[in-house]
């Protein structure tokens, strides 16, 4: 639980006064609707999560899990291929695989 002493001071930091996520005729007092004062709500907090992955992997740790996940993805093509009742629709693009079952 937070405690904040200046009131409106989240809704000010984080709202993104988006009229069509926050319809105000609801059923109940929306008042208390914490949605719009929250960090989850706005986009700050995936460039957060990001940058703190970012700052722990570095470029080499990125560099390494996108190559990983073009070889699985050759990889489940290949799988795709040798299976019965499978058939790959595409070769494999980037890391994207495009496979009928």
């Amino acid at each position: 639980m937070l405690f904040l002493f200046e009131q409106g001071l989240l809704e000010q930091c984080h709202s993104a006064n988006a009229a069509y996520l926050f319809q105000q005729d609801k059923f109940y007092d929306v008042s208390y609707d914490t949605g719009d004062k929250s960090i989850q709500c706005g986009r700050k907090n995936d460039v957060l999560k990001l940058w703190i992955m970012w700052k722990n992997k570095g470029d080499e740790g990125f560099e390494r899990d996108i190559d990983n996940q073009f070889e699985c993805a050759k990889y489940l093509a290949e799988l795709v291929k040798r299976r019965e009742g499978f058939e790959l629709m595409l070769e494999v693009r980037r890391n994207s695989l495009f496979f009928l079952s």
